[in-house]
């Protein structure tokens, strides 16, 4: 895998919605896969691309990360400190994958 640098922006959305689509108390996000369903700013979030899933996993015994963009996959690792989660070091596959996100 290559170190990814533009990336970052479309793994913290994914973190983001991850987190922003649990309610109640502070819920744990970690060992679970979630998918992307929508992303943006709250009141004005777009949909998913359809037919392409994107997934992140948060890994709590090694705070790693891994997902796919529906073609390519990446791992980076994170960082938990109260209700801030930062992601970084990631890298990424680079397939060519035609309508598929990159």
């Amino acid at each position: 895998m290559k170190p990814l640098a533009g990336g970052i922006m479309m793994i913290t959305l994914l973190g983001l919605a991850a987190l922003a689509s649990c309610s109640g108390s502070t819920p744990s996000f970690e060992d679970t896969t979630w998918v992307l369903t929508d992303y943006g700013p709250a009141g004005d979030l777009t949909p998913a691309v359809a037919d392409v899933e994107v997934t992140i996993y948060f890994h709590s015994e090694k705070y790693e990360i891994s997902g796919s963009t529906g073609c390519n996959t990446y791992n980076g690792t994170y960082l938990l400190e109260g209700d801030h989660v930062t992601i970084k070091q990631v890298a990424v596959t680079e397939r060519s994958c035609g309508q598929a996100l990159a």
